[in-house]
């Protein structure tokens, strides 16, 4: 039942990245220091759900991030 979701920078100063753990009646803000990029693409391990891969595009490096605690 968990869902992530994200917003784009034309919306809004910065992205956001969110996380539901309840099939998204409710949402957490996991941003956190994540750079001001497009996220692309999120995904979670499917063996390990508290690992969560997050692709983001644009210029400069890292393009992607690992988190190991669902964000």
């Amino acid at each position: 039942n968990t869902v992530y979701v994200s917003t784009a920078p034309t919306l809004s100063p910065t992205p956001h990245l969110f996380r539901s753990t309840d099939g998204g009646a409710t949402f957490q803000n996991i941003t956190g220091l994540l750079p001001n990029r497009y996220y692309m693409q999120v995904k979670a391990n499917p063996r390990n759900d508290s690992i969560l891969y997050l692709a983001v595009g644009g210029f400069g490096s890292n393009h992607i991030y690992k988190s190991t605690n669902k964000g």
